[in-house]
C-alpha cells in the first residue's frame, strides 16, 4: 500500500513529460512580442519592429513543498544515485495504454535514523510540516507564432500543446515522518483536496489596438483560443476522510486501507486521441490593458499593465470514466486486488466494487466531466532608464474556482533588472513562487536563440532540491530593420 501512496504522487508530479511558469527571459520587456502576447495580449504595441515571430520553444516548471533531495540539480542528476525508477521507466502508457505492474515498483527514502545513512546516496526526503501543501507541473511544446503591426491595429496567431498537472490546497500540517515511525494503525485524518491535470493542443489569434491617452497610449489587447484535449484527470475528495493502515508488516508491507465515511469524484480520459478523433474541446480567453508613457523624444519611459488569462473551459465526451462517490459505511481496499492489475480501467472497476461493497454507498457513473482553465490575474510593468537598462515586474495570482474542477496554477512574483538589445540580452530575475521559494534565475537572448530558468539552483544544484525551471525558445524579427520604440505613428483618441 505504501507504493500506492507513493505511485499517487508521483503521478501527480510526473504525469506529463511535455510553458514554464513564467519565463521571465522570453516573455519580459518592450521586445517580447509574439511571446508576450501569451501573457499580455497588448505586448506588441511596444514592439520595436514592424513584426516579430517564435519559430519553437519548449520549457518545463515543476515545483512542490512536500519532498526534496540534498544538494541536487539537473545537472547532477545524470551522475546521481537516486533511485528514481519509479519516476521513469516502471509508470508509463505502453502501446497497449497498459499501466505497468505495480510489483515493478521499486523505490527508497531516506532512513529515519541518521545513524544509518550511506555515504554516496541521494535520499529522497520530506519536507518539515506545512499548513498547505503544493505540487504543481506547467510544461509546454511552443508552436509556430507571429505577431505584426499594422496602421490601425496589431494582429497576431500562436500555436502550443500545453500540459499542467497538481494540486495548490491541500491543508493540513502532516509530518510524513512521524508517520512513517508510527504502526499506522492509528486514524490519518485527511482534508478535503483535489488533483487536476490535463494536457491539450491550443490555437489561438491575437488582436490589441492602441488609443492616444495624455502624454501616452492605452494599449486594449484579447486573444481567443481553441483548445482540443487530448488527456486529463481530476480527483475530489469534498470531505474529511480518515484512513488506517490494516494488517500492517514492514516485511510484507501494508495489506489494506481502511477509509471513513466521505464524499469525492475521481475521473480521467482513459484513451488519448486518435487522428481525427478528438476526446473533447473547449475554448479560452485572455484580456488585456496597458498604458504606455513616453518621454520628449518619444520614446517610450515605462508601461505597466494587468491581464487575465485562461479564461475558459475543457470539456471532455469520449473516452472518458467519471465517477462521483458516496461513501456512507467504510471501504476497505486490499493491495491484492490491485497486484494483476494492467490497466487504469481495471482500477476503476475494482474501485467501482469496493466502493458499494458496504451496502449503503452509490457510485454515480457519468460519460463526460469538465476542468476550468488555470485563471489568473497578472499584474505587470517595465521601466526604462535608457534604451537598453531596464526593470520589470509582474505579479501572477490564480483566480478562485469551484474546487476539484479547475487546473491550477501558483502564485508567482518577480522583479527582473535585464540589459537587452537587438542581438543580445541578459535577464536576472529574483523571484517568489507561493510565498515561500526565494529564487534567483539567469536567462540569455542571444541573436534569435534565448533561454533560461528561473531558478539557477535547480540546474546546477541547491541544499534542497524541490523542483526545476528551465525555457529554451527560437525567434525570428526583421534582422535588417533598425528599432524604434517611438510613437511614430497617429493612434486614436480614447473617448470615456
Amino acid at each position: 500500500m505504501k507504493k500506492i501512496i507513493f505511485l499517487s504522487i508521483c503521478i501527480t508530479v510526473f504525469y506529463y513529460s511535455t510553458q514554464a511558469q513564467h519565463q521571465v527571459g522570453l516573455k519580459t520587456g518592450f521586445r517580447a512580442g509574439s511571446m508576450g502576447i501569451l501573457q499580455d495580449p497588448t505586448a506588441t504595441a511596444v514592439l520595436p519592429y514592424q513584426w516579430d515571430a517564435t519559430v519553437i520553444g519548449a520549457s518545463t516548471f515543476i515545483e512542490n513543498n512536500i519532498f526534496h533531495v540534498q544538494n541536487m540539480g539537473l545537472l547532477k542528476l545524470r551522475n546521481s544515485n537516486l533511485d528514481i525508477s519509479p519516476l521513469g521507466s516502471s509508470i508509463f502508457y505502453a502501446q497497449d495504454e497498459s499501466l505497468l505492474n505495480f510489483e515493478e515498483l521499486n523505490f527508497e527514502l531516506a532512513p529515519l535514523d541518521n545513524a544509518s545513512r550511506q555515504s554516496g546516496i541521494d535520499y529522497i526526503e520530506f519536507n518539515v510540516p506545512s499548513k498547505r501543501y503544493y505540487v504543481v507541473t506547467v510544461n509546454q511544446i511552443l508552436g509556430p507564432s507571429f505577431v505584426m503591426k499594422l496602421p490601425s491595429f496589431n494582429i497576431g496567431f500562436f500555436t502550443g500543446l500545453r500540459a499542467i498537472a497538481g494540486t495548490t490546497n491541500v491543508e493540513g500540517s502532516y509530518d510524513f515522518d512521524e508517520i512513517r515511525q508510527s504502526d499506522l494503525s492509528d486514524n490519518i485524518p485527511v482534508e478535503p483536496f483535489n488533483i487536476t491535470g490535463a494536457a491539450y493542443y491550443e490555437f489561438g489569434v491575437n488582436i490589441s489596438k492602441s488609443f492616444e491617452l495624455g502624454e501616452g497610449q492605452l494599449t486594449l489587447g484579447t486573444n481567443v483560443k481553441y483548445l482540443n484535449p487530448f488527456q486529463a484527470y481530476k480527483l475530489d475528495v469534498l470531505r474529511p476522510i480518515d484512513i488506517v493502515f490494516e494488517d500492517f508488516d514492514e516485511e510484507i508491507d501494508a495489506r489494506s486501507l481502511k477509509f471513513s465515511p466521505s464524499q469525492g469524484e475521481f475521473a480521467y480520459t482513459n484513451k488519448t486521441s486518435e487522428s481525427g478523433n478528438s476526446i473533447g474541446r473547449g475554448l479560452g480567453f485572455d484580456m488585456a490593458a496597458s498604458y504606455v508613457s513616453y518621454d520628449i523624444k518619444d520614446e517610450v519611459k515605462y508601461k505597466i499593465g494587468a491581464s487575465i488569462t485562461d479564461i475558459g473551459r475543457l470539456s471532455f465526451f469520449k473516452n472518458v470514466v467519471n465517477r462521483k462517490v458516496v461513501i456512507v459505511d467504510s471501504v476497505t481496499l486490499n493491495q491484492e486486488d490491485y497486484a494483476a492489475v494492467n490497466s487504469v480501467d481495471e482500477i476503476a472497476n475494482i474501485l467501482d466494487d469496493q466502493l458499494t461493497s458496504g451496502g449503503n454507498n452509490t457510485t454515480d457513473i457519468f460519460d463526460e466531466f469538465e476542468l476550468g482553465l488555470p485563471a489568473a490575474l497578472h499584474l505587470f510593468g517595465t521601466y526604462a532608464f535608457d534604451n537598453n537598462v531596464y526593470l520589470s515586474a509582474h505579479y501572477s495570482q490564480p483566480l478562485l474556482a469551484k474546487e476539484g474542477n479547475k487546473l491550477t496554477k501558483g502564485t508567482f512574483l518577480s522583479v527582473t533588472p535585464h540589459y537587452e538589445t537587438k542581438w543580445f540580452g541578459v535577464y536576472l530575475p529574483l523571484s517568489v513562487y507561493e510565498f515561500s521559494q526565494f529564487r534567483l534565475g539567469l536567462a540569455t537572448k542571444i541573436g534569435p536563440l534565448t533561454f533560461g530558468t528561473e531558478d539557477l539552483g535547480s540546474i546546477f544544484g541547491e541544499k534542497s532540491f524541490t523542483g526545476a525551471d528551465a525555457y529554451i525558445a527560437l525567434k525570428l524579427f526583421p534582422f535588417n530593420q533598425n528599432e524604434s520604440n517611438r510613437k511614430i505613428r497617429k493612434v486614436e483618441c480614447f473617448k470615456f
